[in-house]
């Protein structure tokens, strides 16, 4: 179709490849942010899963460390509670639910016993339990 000034109509063709071009480049770009949050919340989630293990076994030394000073003789498993229970909980009852409700990480708490190698010297091992279920655990020599 020629218009009044002589030049032909492209007008129809032009704008259906700008929007094409314009829809291909906004895919592209969401492509690309979005691969781009999925890394960096893979690394932090991977870094915040590593503290948590790092805080998680020095507190299971901090408790071998505590019996260790202490000077009792092991023979028996020892519960170290990890749980703060509130004020208003200790008062009204020393239940499981209580405590659980106390923590949104439920009931925790650490078993240490002397474990007794035959080809090595004795250790202490340190457990984590979480709601009866044990967690990390760590073995140290028992020094003397």
């Amino acid at each position: 179709m020629i218009t009044s000034t002589g030049r032909p109509n492209r007008k129809p063709e032009n704008a259906a490849r700008t929007g094409s071009v314009a829809l291909m480049l906004a895919l592209v770009l969401a492509l690309l942010v979005g691969t781009l949050a999925i890394s960096i919340s893979s690394r932090v989630t991977h870094e915040r899963r590593n503290d948590i293990q790092h805080q998680s076994i020095a507190t299971l030394q901090a408790a071998i460390d505590a019996v260790e000073q202490s000077g009792m003789e092991l023979d028996e498993k020892i519960r170290l509670p990890l749980n703060e229970a509130s004020p208003a909980s200790e008062a009204d009852s020393d239940s499981r639910s209580d405590a659980r409700d106390a923590s949104p990480l439920g009931v925790r708490w650490i078993v240490v016993e002397r474990v007794a190698e035959t080809d090595a010297s004795p250790q202490y091992q340190a457990t984590l339990y979480q709601d009866d279920y044990p967690g990390l655990s760590i073995r140290r020599p028992v020094e003397r």
